[in-house]
């Protein structure tokens, strides 16, 4: 890799243990719990067929936490 290559950063999506309000929220967060509290924002959005704004709307409720961390791959791999 390029020393001077900014490394692959991801979108995380963890959930911060508050209760759901609605069904739709617990969906998204019973498939978080399945991964043990966090997953990827693509994967998430794809297993609970859901949108990347309902997620948005979770973070402002204080159900989750969005955060951005870096692409870790293991070169042997």
């Amino acid at each position: 890799m390029d020393a001077g290559a900014a490394p692959k950063m991801i979108t995380r999506v963890i959930w911060t243990g508050q209760p759901a309000a609605s069904d739709r929220q617990q969906k998204i967060i019973e498939i978080l719990r399945l991964h043990d509290g966090a997953m990827n924002m693509p994967a998430l959005v794809e297993a609970a067929k859901t949108t990347r704004d309902t997620v948005k709307r979770m973070e402002s409720a204080g159900l989750v936490t969005i955060v951005q961390a870096e692409d870790i791959r293991d070169p042997l791999r």
